[in-house]
């Protein structure tokens, strides 16, 4: 535990360090949610969509949506990005130099965007309900679960963008998956009913639409067995990719070492 919290107090000061990087996410979410709320208007009210069993207005179906992708990001891109922070800080060699298992530092590192991440869900809820959005009995333990395995699923997938920072010393191509692609075909802004059936199985394949279809549902009070499909989908793919992630990861730390190219950058 002291490991996982002098990561967290590293990254706090660096924050901290920087603070209008710090604010302007928050800022930025004020501004998505008041456009929203008012974009809202343009979409008839006598038609709600249709999310998981549940009639549901369109302000309401796109904040629960916009915020958990927002976690599901910070999940996918916190590892990646936090070891090519430090490729170029010159400490990435040194870390992986020290007695600390691979595990801890992959979960250290990204442990503050994670924190954050939360706290960021939670204010967009905050600033959604000045404008208007009610939820009601609200499924904790659907939310705890598709939170686990969201996270879980989105983490592997981030762990293996790290593994990429690491062998190319590049960037990883993990931004590719968070942008307007993933919120054309992952129902962000409008059900995945609409596109085409081609895009819809692309849909399908998508570990961030199973995730959302998840949230929605728990953030509606619907009950479990109505996304248990989406549940089962992403316990699957969480147990496929953990050890395949973890496998990838150490193969090419260890490479690396060999070719005392942690340092390069």
């Amino acid at each position: 535990m002291h490991v996982l919290l002098a990561f967290v107090t590293r990254d706090i000061r660096l924050a901290l360090s920087y603070p209008m990087s710090l604010v302007m996410p928050f800022v930025s979410i004020v501004i998505t949610v008041a456009g929203f709320a008012y974009m809202a208007r343009l979409v008839n009210p006598a038609a709600p969509l249709q999310s998981s069993g549940h009639q549901v207005g369109y302000f309401t179906y796109v904040v629960i949506n916009l915020a958990f992708m927002l976690l599901l990001t910070s999940a996918l891109q916190s590892v990646a990005q936090s070891l090519r922070r430090d490729q170029y800080a010159g400490t990435l060699e040194a870390m992986f130099a020290t007695r600390i298992h691979y595990g801890f530092i992959t979960v250290g590192s990204g442990l503050w965007p994670m924190l954050l991440g939360i706290v960021q869900v939670a204010f967009y809820f905050l600033i959604a309900g000045l404008f208007g959005l009610r939820l009601h009995d609200v499924n904790i333990g659907a939310l705890a679960l598709f939170t686990l395995l969201g996270v879980a699923c989105m983490s592997a997938l981030g762990i293996v963008a790290a593994a990429v920072v690491i062998r190319f010393k590049q960037s990883p191509p993990s931004a590719l998956f968070v942008g307007g692609g993933a919120v054309l075909l992952t129902g962000v802004l409008f059900p995945i009913r609409l596109l085409p059936v081609p895009l819809q199985i692309v849909s399908w394949l998508l570990p961030m639409t199973h995730a959302l279809n998840g949230f929605r549902a728990a953030m509606l009070g619907e009950s479990l067995s109505l996304v248990a499909p989406d549940l089962i989908w992403l316990a699957v793919a969480t147990a496929l990719l953990l050890p395949v992630s973890a496998l990838v990861f150490t193969r090419w730390i260890e490479q690396a070492k060999f070719d005392g190219t942690l340092a390069a950058y």
